[in-house]
């Protein structure tokens, strides 16, 4: 039980000041429903609307918009795709462009030795970032980081295929439950497994890195 307290309490400080998220994937969302009822272009143009709604909402109670933003954003470049292709499937197109690049991304930090799992940490957290650098740290970043370009990848991979093939209904499920739903797994073990493998690594805690203590060091207890 006091693992999964802990699980919660760290999703509300990743997620703290984000209470609008909701704004970016509710689009997604209506379109997947819209579309098994009334069609794609029905839930195309639904989809659209209900992001300007959000945003318009957002405004008139003065609350952050961005992610409202991001969301009605997202839908019109795709709208404007499938104006332009005139192809149903070109809706899925800015999200095959962002898996793509996501996996580049991944795989370039992997290379360079710079593990995106790290920065990720270091944006969120505000740890010395020095700190994720170390020979006794930075291998738990870096195997978290390679596991995500592993569900990135194969993500990549069932998206292209049924974009291919133009199963639009396929698509539109996986890209739903392979969006946040997966996301809140996937960081769920990365954070139970990262904070395992600091342990086993015996490495120093922020804090002790921040004193210069030396070793034995009693590794991080708590966040990763």
């Amino acid at each position: 039980m006091s693992r999964i307290k802990e699980l919660v309490e760290e999703f509300r400080l990743v997620f703290s000041g984000r209470g609008s998220i909701l704004d970016s994937v509710l689009p997604a969302i209506i379109f997947l429903l819209v579309d098994t009822v009334s069609g794609f272009q029905v839930a195309m143009w639904s989809s659209m609307i209900v992001g300007f709604i959000l945003m318009v909402s957002r405004l008139i109670k003065r609350q952050s918009w961005a992610y409202a933003l991001g969301g009605i954003g997202g839908a019109g470049i795709a709208i404007g795709l499938v104006l332009i292709l005139e192809r149903s499937e070109a809706y899925f197109l800015p999200t095959l462009v962002s898996s793509g690049l996501t996996v580049l991304l991944l795989v370039a930090s992997l290379i360079f030795k710079r593990a995106l799992a790290a920065y990720s940490s270091h944006i969120t957290r505000g740890w010395e970032l020095q700190w994720y650098w170390h020979e006794k740290v930075y291998p738990a970043y870096q195997e978290v980081t390679l596991f995500w370009l592993l569900y990135s990848l194969g993500k990549l991979i069932f998206q292209i295929y049924f974009y291919i093939r133009g199963e639009i209904d396929t698509l539109t499920w996986l890209n739903t439950l392979l969006g946040w739903p997966a996301l809140i797994l996937i960081l769920a073990g990365s954070y139970l497994y990262g904070l395992w493998r600091l342990k086993e690594l015996h490495g120093p805690s922020v804090e002790e890195f921040m004193d210069n203590e030396q070793p034995p060091w009693q590794s991080q207890q708590r966040g990763f």
